[in-house]
């Protein structure tokens, strides 16, 4: 920045370094000279926070400061006026860190649903064993590969994942009907295997899985959540007992429905029939009255 001394003469001051000198630092132009000659113009005051300074905007794009309480003027930065802008910056960092991070979690989750979402629609077609949305077979292209570059193994894949899935849904449901065995014999948080297990051994349930380490896990599992697994199969078990109760029901309602069918349909048998034998009663009778019976003629 450049000044004018008292005699008139122009030296430069560095407001980082804060060092004078009277040569030109490097990229000074004569532009910037003419400036100096200029008073300054302020164009626009800001207070810094905190301190009794403002920050002064000249015309020429030079700043100055000045203390709203001497009424003094700066050209360098005051110490506080430094710290505050320093505390400012940090700020302002963390600001904009924290927005980065936020931007980034967002992008993160999205490419997860993203993600989720292609997963789970190459599941679907694994279920389906590579079949279009109206039934169309996904045919391999060139070189063997159809959609999501899968080939003819697309069914054997599709069959594959079917079974698994199969066989892990009867294990669950076998875990569980062995946890509602647990319940009924009443196993408890402080229950011991040893103890209980002359208790298990004589029910059906007991041999749903087919090994002791089996077992032996979801006897710990069940008595480390006593409360939570008898209120799940609780309400698992009335779940059972309500649907198998509704598909009864279905059951009477479809026989009943049935049996109105069909006697409805009898008894409209019955009417067609009656009318029938009615209408040809009445044919009869016309018959009679149009052509009356005569007497046999004897020959001689």
């Amino acid at each position: 920045m450049a000044h004018k001394a008292d005699d008139g003469l122009v030296y430069y001051f560095n407001t980082l370094t804060n060092e004078s000198r009277w040569d030109p630092p490097p990229g000074w132009s004569e532009d910037m000279a003419a400036k100096v000659d200029k008073e300054p113009v302020p164009v626009s005051s800001e207070p810094v926070p905190d301190t009794v300074w403002s920050e002064v905007k000249c015309e020429d794009e030079r700043v100055y400061y000045f203390n709203t309480e001497t009424e003094e003027a700066s050209w360098t930065v005051p110490p506080e006026v430094a710290t505050v802008k320093a505390k400012l910056a940090e700020e302002k960092e963390k600001r904009e860190a924290a927005e980065r991070a936020e931007r980034a979690a967002a992008a993160e989750e999205t490419r997860r649903k993203q993600f989720a979402q292609v997963m789970a629609q190459r599941q679907r077609m694994n279920n389906t064993g590579g079949f279009g949305v109206h039934g169309q077979v996904i045919r391999a292209g060139a070189g063997g590969h159809g959609a999501y570059g899968r080939g003819q193994g697309n069914v054997r894949s599709a069959l594959a994942v079917a079974e698994r899935a199969g066989a892990e849904r009867a294990r669950q449901a076998n875990i569980q009907r062995f946890k509602e065995l647990l319940m009924d014999k009443g196993v408890t948080p402080f229950s011991r295997w040893e103890r209980e297990l002359p208790k298990l051994e004589s029910d059906p349930r007991y041999k749903l899985l087919p090994n002791l380490k089996e077992r032996r896990a979801a006897f710990d599992d069940f008595c480390k959540n006593v409360a939570a697994e008898q209120k799940a199969l609780k309400e698992s078990r009335a779940q059972r007992v309500k649907n198998a109760f509704m598909d009864l029901l279905e059951e009477a309602v479809e026989l009943e429905v049935r049996l109105l069918t069909a006697s409805r349909e009898e008894a409209h048998a019955k009417q067609a029939e009656k009318e029938d034998g009615m209408v040809e009663m009445e044919i009869e009778d016309q018959g009679k009255q149009l052509f009356p019976s005569r007497e046999p003629i004897e020959r001689c």
